[in-house]
């Protein structure tokens, strides 16, 4: 799963963006979630929050997380938390965590992440979004019937 979270104003107008891809790299959900004014590593915490909910729901146990938020990365890793605020986002991520078969989060760097700081972005400036495996199948055909290539 990669997530990203968009803070306009440190605090301000917020959203998260996640993508869940499957074993082979092929997207299986992604989402956009407008989420209420926030600082950027609460939004960031949130964004994890959102895609490891939609992982778990969908019945996924063997998760790799990866984001942009070095900070934020290493802190869930870690399981430390930076402040009495991300204590309680930090709660809530491991109780889920404890949940599953595997759970993994590192740190990329943004060129690996663009889906998902799309996703975030198009939370504040438009609305939420869920895209499914099915309609990114269609999204995937039409590319490679245009372009030769998905």
């Amino acid at each position: 799963m990669n997530f990203d979270s968009a803070s306009r104003g440190n605090p301000g107008p917020s959203g998260a963006g996640y993508i869940v891809g499957d074993d082979r790299g092929d997207l299986v959900v992604g989402a956009s979630v407008k989420l209420p004014d926030g600082s950027n590593n609460d939004v960031e915490y949130a964004a994890i929050l959102a895609g490891l909910s939609k992982c778990i729901e969908m019945g996924l146990d063997n998760i790799d997380i990866e984001g942009v938020s070095l900070n934020v990365a290493r802190t869930v890793a870690h399981r430390e938390p930076p402040s009495w605020m991300g204590r309680m986002w930090m709660e809530v991520i491991c109780v889920l965590a404890d949940r599953l078969n595997s759970f993994s989060i590192s740190h990329v760097y943004r060129e690996a992440n663009k889906c998902a700081d799309f996703l975030s972005n198009h939370a504040i400036d438009r609305q939420d979004i869920q895209i499914v495996s099915k309609e990114m199948k269609a999204w995937r055909e039409t590319l490679t019937r245009l372009f030769g290539r998905g």
